[in-house]
């Protein structure tokens, strides 16, 4: 939720109280009554939620054998993985993924299908890291109560269905596979721009659309119902149809599509708007374009409460309000008003702004309109009676994608980071007052607000030591005060680092890590320290070096000898400095002194580079994959070391945190970072051992996800955080 309850209650009670005083006594009681009506449906479904997942919880952890029903549309089976939505038989919907079904014809179909599946059950959680994609959220917005990790399929059956939003699923199956034949680029936006299906083909070539905020295009918006009706009623005058009848057929088609296309939130305000102003002018009531646009919210709250939380939700709204708000406004007028209201919205959730985005909604968004969906929805129509595409559309489609990602790739990309809920509400407000009359006052209210948002984003009073849940990997973010200096121990990564020449290597920066540092402002890192040469330390070290401007990479000392490691990095050398270090060095700007390597290596577990920092009075200790035979070398070299929070070797192994070296150093607290149901079964149960019997208190994010020390600030005592479980660690003493 972008506003939490309290602000919410307040604001709700100012908007009440200004009506009471203004006399209008029936307005008031009316307003209540819209307001009770959806807070109870919402504590309905907030109670329904609480009871589905309840019910998961008593059936997590253990392998069995259920019974699943899908619908085709929401089933994808490809040659690297089964995944989709399905339906328990106590009807909860559940995610599902797994390995590819060996028979693919079994799931090349447009009819319901019955899996008889073997796997384990989890209940959704929230996002492990800050900053990262809602996954509650949306899982609740879908109905969606849990997570299944199918292990084998063992049977796959028709399952004929005879309700109408089966038969919709089903029809909406087939207009997916008809867009099959169709080549790549025209495939991709048929199939999400009239069925609203993204698939990695789209996501893969629209990442420019994305960046230059032209991703509202492909929302199935109200763009997507004008023309469609507007069709709709060109084909019905060439067939002689009366106007009343024309109306009346538009009116039962496009519920009909909104099905068809997913039931997207934007498509379906669009719906209810057009749908209520014929049934208003049918029954002869006249109602302004603000009653449609509430009695449409109202509904929408109704039907999902869940979807307020949701991008979708609150953009559309938003933007079709702003609509009405500055409908006298010319064309130009009105598109640089509908970017600068939607881009503190944006900015909360994505932390970025390309300064081409105005001039490319400009120029993109009326050529997309009158040529390209056009375009594209003749395509499909030609597909569906002459089984072949239209010369020349899959080029100019291709030249788009081009273009935009030119575009996007452009100097001028702004990291902002992510403003406070209240900053958003509050500016979108002002930025609304000032459509309505400029005035001084407003103005610099609003620019007032903007510069002390930037400051307090950019230039944080609080430093802080992150350590992000990347899964089975190590990846580390020590930030100092007033963004001083910004660096990484290690970056995370998936085994495949290391692959064959020609086999794609998977990132999770892109999700994990990035998303964090994006939302702080951070665009720039002064120092990537990495530990020693293993993938889950620095697999996703091309994607921070593509992303941010960095200026160092430290190495252990002779890891420039790895060749394997080298040829990953080599094109990004010619913009960021490679550092090889050893033990009584410092990494410049920061308070990190290297304890280790002695002698050089190839970067391989015994040559990790081990860093120590004073931060906020806590003493830490990062030992990357330090085996313990050099824990024991170290301890020759420095017999006075001793730490408050030690960064626990290799995932909490047994090869590393010897009862020895534990005892010496003796730290009050322990992180471990490891993989949930990781095979090695990390963290060793003879290490955890070793941390009770020394009274060191460990966080895991396996079970508490993203691990946060923050520091400094006027009123802020030093204390670690959690993502998961509000557990707090404080420290009384910065000496």
């Amino acid at each position: 939720m972008m506003v939490d309850i309290p602000s919410g209650l307040f604001l709700t009670g100012i908007w009440l109280l200004r009506i009471w005083r203004l006399h209008l006594r029936h307005f008031w009681w009316l307003n209540v009554l819209s307001l009770v009506i959806p807070l109870a449906v919402g504590w309905q479904a907030q109670q329904t939620m609480q009871h589905q997942t309840r019910q998961m919880q008593a059936q997590v952890g253990r392998v069995q054998t259920l019974e699943l029903v899908a619908f085709p549309d929401q089933v994808v089976n490809t040659k690297m993985s089964l995944r989709g939505i399905g339906e328990l038989a106590n009807h909860q919907r559940i995610f599902f993924h797994g390995r590819p079904l060996k028979n693919q014809v079994a799931l090349q179909t447009t009819k319901r299908v019955r899996l008889q599946v073997t796997g384990t059950l989890s209940v959704t959680q929230t996002a492990s890291n800050w900053g990262a994609f809602d996954s509650l959220g949306y899982a609740r917005s879908q109905g969606i109560s849990g997570d299944l990790q199918v292990s084998d399929v063992s049977c796959v059956q028709p399952a004929p269905t005879t309700s109408l939003t089966g038969m919709i699923h089903q029809w909406r199956a087939w207009g997916l596979a008809q867009a099959t034949p169709m080549p790549k680029q025209l495939r991709s936006y048929v199939q999400s721009l009239l069925f609203g299906d993204r698939t990695a083909e789209f996501r893969e070539s629209s990442s420019g659309i994305k960046k230059l905020n032209l991703i509202h295009l492909f929302s199935l918006a109200g763009l997507h119902v004008y023309v469609l009706l507007n069709l709709w009623m060109w084909v019905a005058t060439l067939l002689h149809f009366r106007k009343e009848a024309s109306e009346c057929g538009a009116m039962l088609l496009l519920p009909f599509y909104c099905g068809m296309a997913g039931g997207a939130i934007g498509l379906l305000r669009a719906t209810l708007t057009v749908e209520q102003r014929y049934w208003f002018k049918l029954g002869k009531l006249k109602r302004s374009g603000l009653d449609y646009w509430s009695l449409t919210l109202m509904i929408c709250l109704l039907l999902n409460p869940w979807n307020v939380g949701q991008l979708g939700f609150q953009l559309s709204f938003l933007l079709s309000f702003t609509m009405y708000y500055c409908r006298d406004a010319g064309n130009l007028k009105k598109t640089m008003i509908l970017n600068l209201v939607s881009l503190p919205l944006l900015l909360f959730y994505f932390y970025e702004w390309h300064w081409l985005s105005l001039a490319a909604n400009l120029i993109f968004v009326p050529l997309f309109t009158g040529i390209l969906f056009p375009l594209i929805l003749l395509n499909y129509a030609w597909q569906l009676v002459f089984k072949s595409t239209i010369w020349g559309t899959e080029t100019v489609l291709q030249w788009f994608s081009q273009i935009t990602n030119w575009l996007a790739t452009a100097p001028g990309s702004i990291t902002l980071g992510q403003p406070p809920g209240w900053i958003v509400l509050v500016s979108i407000m002002l930025l609304l007052l000032l459509m309505e009359r400029w005035s001084w006052k407003r103005g610099l209210c609003l620019g007032g607000l903007v510069v002390v948002t930037v400051l307090l984003i950019h230039f944080p009073l609080t430093g802080e030591v992150s350590f992000f849940d990347v899964g089975q990997g190590d990846g580390i973010l020590v930030r100092e005060p007033l963004n001083h200096s910004v660096t990484l121990i290690d970056t995370g990564g998936k085994p495949n680092f290391f692959a064959k020449q020609g086999q794609p290597t998977v990132h999770l920066a892109p999700t994990t890590t990035i998303p964090y540092l994006k939302s702080k402002g951070i665009s720039r890192i002064d120092n990537i320290c990495l530990s020693h040469q293993d993938a889950d330390h620095v697999g996703d070290l091309t994607s921070f070096l593509a992303e941010f401007k960095v200026k160092r990479v430290f190495i252990p000392w002779g890891m420039d000898q790895n060749q394997h490691f080298m040829r990953k990095i080599q094109p990004y050398l010619n913009q960021t400095q490679l550092l090889s270090e050893k033990a009584g060095q410092t990494i410049p700007a920061t308070r990190l002194q290297v304890l280790h390597p002695f002698r050089p290596g190839l970067g391989e577990n015994q040559d990790s580079m081990v860093l120590y920092g004073q931060f906020g009075g806590q003493k830490f200790l990062f030992t990357g994959d330090l085996p313990q035979d050099e824990e024991h070398e170290l301890l020759n070299h420095y017999p006075q070391l001793r730490v408050d929070v030690l960064k626990l070797g290799h995932y909490g192994s047994k090869t590393s945190s010897a009862d020895a070296f534990i005892q010496v150093i003796a730290p009050q607290i322990g992180i471990i970072s490891a993989g949930r149901n990781n095979r090695y079964g990390h963290p060793n149960q003879e290490t955890l051992l070793t941390m009770r019997r020394h009274h060191v208190q460990l966080f895991n994010n396996q079970t508490m996800g993203m691990i946060r020390y923050q520091y400094g600030g006027l009123f802020h005592e030093p204390e670690f955080e959690t993502k998961w479980k509000e557990i707090r660690h404080g420290n009384q003493s910065d000496n």
